[in-house]
């Protein structure tokens, strides 16, 4: 009877822990492919503060099972030695990045298009003469935030030039409180 309960809640166990990794996948798929509107997707900066601990955390536990998963794999395998190293070391900045990204951009994007209504959130401009990256050519850089909802893209040269460093800007588009898809953005204040 007691190994019956065991086995029961072990398999409770087991799908609740599939679905919170379906609602992680997801909320990572949407993290890396749904911020192209606009100017690009934002979270505001007090989201990134309060998440901050949780996304380190979640960054931490995904790095370390990335690099467990690889060297496990990489043990077993019989690929090339160069490439057994790089991919050992590549795995937990990649898990540490997937790890972290959907508490940071995810959620917060996915509430933006489902319950968003017109919103203007404040920034400071961390560097606005940078060449951008790949995907986000031109951009702004914001001050306070993480990587990947840190900048806004797209930006005429003209205002660019009229950035600096420190400069506070309000973004307004569609979004919440947690974050906003850029649409438009002005200088606020001298």
């Amino acid at each position: 009877m007691i190994d019956l309960m065991l086995t029961k809640a072990m398999r409770w166990v087991g799908k609740a822990g599939l679905v919170l990794l379906a609602i992680w996948g997801l909320l990572l798929f949407f993290s890396l492919f749904g911020g192209g509107f606009g100017y690009g997707y934002v979270s505001s900066t007090e989201w990134a503060a309060a998440t901050s601990s949780f996304r380190i955390f979640a960054g931490l536990i995904s790095a370390a099972a990335g690099f467990a998963i690889v060297l496990k794999q990489a043990t077993e395998s019989n690929m090339g030695e160069l490439k057994k190293i790089g991919a050992v070391l590549i795995a937990p900045v990649l898990g540490y990045f997937f790890g972290s990204l959907p508490a940071v951009a995810g959620a917060p994007m996915l509430l933006a298009l489902v319950a968003g209504h017109h919103v203007e959130l404040p920034y400071k401009v961390a560097q606005a003469d940078g060449t951008g990256r790949k995907g986000c050519r031109s951009s702004i850089d914001l001050q306070d935030l993480p990587y990947p909802v840190a900048s806004l893209c797209g930006v005429s040269e003209e205002l660019r030039q009229t950035m600096r460093p420190g400069m506070r800007i309000m973004v307004e588009g569609r979004g919440t409180s947690y974050g906003v898809y850029a649409s438009d953005f002005r200088r606020v204040g001298p």
